[in-house]
């Protein structure tokens, strides 16, 4: 009997401790899963971060933006050699004997590469180029500061306020609300008399004459020249038809400086008319921004002409808001209207001398502007330039000068690039930023839709029978 029941409590503990044995040995094997599964995702990860370190340098040291150029200097994007290339990375982790061929591989892990593959990727171009405007913001934010990015926000938006009045102002004035205008600002009437002889001929007519020398012949200082670069812009972004992004959606930049600061963006980065480069190409790329030709005279007089008719509308108002210049141009436009035996035509007269004055004050303050000098907004009698007695040789009679409260030829272009949308501005500085560094990198291959901000990739491994997969993204935004 005393052995029996020794007997019986060992087959007792034997049985105890293979089920102990069973649990040890599946919490071993769930443990060894567990580790493969975090082996597979930390050496996808390390692919990843591997890949993305070789960002484009030219981006990233010229611009600050961050995307990796999927092309690998070729002419087509190379998305199976990335995509080997995480692989073979991630093959470091996965398998420790890729690096000590005299290691082990505790996990006995090997990647799948039939089982590999991207499964998303996001272009720095796709949807009208969100992620390419949301790196330029974020880049101007961290430059500026939030105390700069505000004063900025104020000075722009006071500009635009003072713009906005002075077109809404403009829009008011016609041949017909002309006189209706001056009685509501000079109550009182009008009493002034010319200060200068008057004279019967129309000054006007003068003024329509040096029209016909075109824009840039009147307003381009003899002292600039006009750059004959060009580009063909039918291999720009905004003008070809794009590579796009697969299964991944980007999310636009969100917040009311997003304007402002593209904007920026552009005026600090790119030439204009005043810095004067010299090289081959487009030269006046931030006029590129408003006229879109393919020609820097081309988006130079675009550019003039929107200044000349801004200060224009400007100068008129001034000129309707001055008794002695309304005085000047309605005296001789009655002497002119009793020569032509028609006093009728006198209010009309006078609205052509006036437009013509303010048409050549406009002329002489876009040559101050690419002269590099200041034009103020708002003029008054100190600022302004040609005297009714030199009208009619303007070009040649009158004086320049700059106004110390003015604002100079870049301010100008900020309130010219301030009416354009958001996704405007976007295409341009795309356009530029790929044309800049095909002509001055000589890398004539490089596409901004080849390059790539966020990449997701799906990596399997096999251990014995069992398949392990793992999915992950990342990007230079980890907002994604």
């Amino acid at each position: 009997m005393k052995r029996r029941a020794e007997g019986s409590i060992t087959v007792y503990l034997c049985l105890i401790l293979l089920v102990m044995l069973s649990l040890i040995f599946a919490g071993i094997s769930s443990a060894r899963s567990a580790a493969r599964r975090v082996t597979l995702a930390a050496g996808t990860e390390e692919g990843l971060f591997s890949a993305f370190s070789q960002y484009d340098r030219t981006l990233s040291d010229t611009w600050g933006l961050y995307f990796l150029d999927a092309s690998l200097g070729t002419d087509e994007p190379q998305y199976g050699k990335i995509l080997k290339s995480i692989r073979e990375d991630a093959d470091y982790i996965i398998d420790p004997r890729r690096e000590n061929p005299v290691g082990k591989n505790l996990l006995g892990l090997e990647t799948c590469p039939e089982q590999c593959a991207l499964t998303g990727y996001v272009l720095a171009t796709d949807c009208g180029g969100q992620p390419f405007a949301r790196q330029v913001c974020r880049q101007m934010t961290q430059q500026l500061g939030t105390a700069a990015l505000e004063a900025l926000k104020k000075r722009l938006s006071e500009e635009s306020v003072k713009a906005g009045e002075g077109k809404e102002r403009r829009g008011r004035i016609n041949s017909g609300t002309a006189g209706e205008l001056y009685d509501e600002s000079h109550p009182e009437g009008n009493t002034v008399e010319p200060d200068s002889e008057i004279e019967v001929t129309n000054p006007g007519e003068s003024v329509t004459s040096a029209k016909k020398r075109g824009i840039l012949a009147l307003t381009v200082p003899s002292s600039k020249h006009v750059s004959a670069g060009k580009a063909d812009i039918r291999d720009f972004v905004s003008h070809r038809q794009l590579e796009s992004g697969m299964a991944m959606v980007p999310t636009g930049y969100s917040g009311d400086a997003e304007k402002i600061l593209l904007l920026e963006y552009l005026m600090q980065n790119f030439s204009s008319f005043t810095d004067e480069e010299d090289g081959d190409g487009l030269r006046y790329q931030v006029e590129y921004a408003i006229g879109g030709k393919d020609t820097d005279e081309e988006n130079l007089r675009a550019v003039v002409r929107k200044l000349l008719w801004f200060r224009e509308g400007f100068n008129m108002i001034h000129i309707m808001s001055s008794p002695g210049k309304r005085a000047q141009c309605e005296a001789t436009a009655d002497l002119v209207a009793a020569a032509i035996l028609l006093p009728a035509a006198a209010p009309a007269i006078a609205w052509t001398i006036e437009l013509a004055w303010a048409y050549a004050e406009s002329v002489m303050d876009v040559q101050e502007l690419l002269d590099g000098g200041r034009i103020a907004l708002f003029k008054d009698d100190a600022s302004w330039q040609v005297s009714y007695s030199g009208l009619g040789s303007f070009l040649s009679g009158s004086e320049r000068h700059s106004s110390s409260n003015g604002l100079d030829y870049e301010e100008y272009l900020r309130l010219l690039l301030i009416a354009q949308s958001a996704q405007a501005l976007t295409l341009s500085l795309m356009d530029l930023t790929e044309y800049v560094i095909r002509e001055e990198e000589r890398r004539e291959s490089f596409r901004l839709d080849h390059c790539v901000e966020v990449l997701r990739v799906q990596m399997a491994a096999r251990a014995g029978t069992t398949v392990y997969t793992c999915e992950r993204s990342y990007g230079y935004d980890m907002e994604y």
